[in-house]
């Protein structure tokens, strides 16, 4: 697999948007049972305090995870991976630089608000409301 390409960050509010994320779909071959994992670009994480202040994250692949042909693993199976097939990977997983961006935008995002712990207390809320309605 090619190394992923760089995601760009955005901030908007106490929301962050990391884009061009490379996403890992996983499915089994029938032929041999190994795992084999097919990689898609374009893919978008959010996250962020939702406005009770409470943390999210959102992922979207950039597009649907398909395969057509022998079997990676070298048994000869002909395989053909989604496209609508039932057996569609539910949960793709963003490549080690989608979350990298992602924790250190987090941390910055933590930092520049001065909410020390995951999820915003009462007073942090009360302090930072005012500004989140005038951005």
């Amino acid at each position: 697999m090619l190394p992923s390409p760089l995601p760009r960050a955005e901030r908007a509010g106490w929301t962050i948007t990391v884009s061009e994320v490379r996403f890992t779909h996983f499915w089994h071959c029938w032929g041999c049972r190994k795992p084999v994992h097919v990689a898609t670009d374009g893919g978008v994480i959010s996250s962020g305090f939702n406005s009770k202040g409470r943390f999210f994250e959102t992922r979207r692949p950039g597009q649907r995870a398909t395969y057509t042909g022998p079997c990676p693993n070298g048994c000869g199976t002909q395989l053909t991976l989604g496209a609508g097939w039932a057996n569609d990977d539910p949960h793709p997983v963003p490549a080690s630089e989608g979350y990298t961006v992602l924790y250190r935008e987090w941390e910055n995002l933590r930092r520049d608000l001065d909410v020390h712990t995951p999820e915003m207390t009462r007073s942090d809320l009360t302090r930072l409301r005012p500004t989140a309605r005038r951005r």
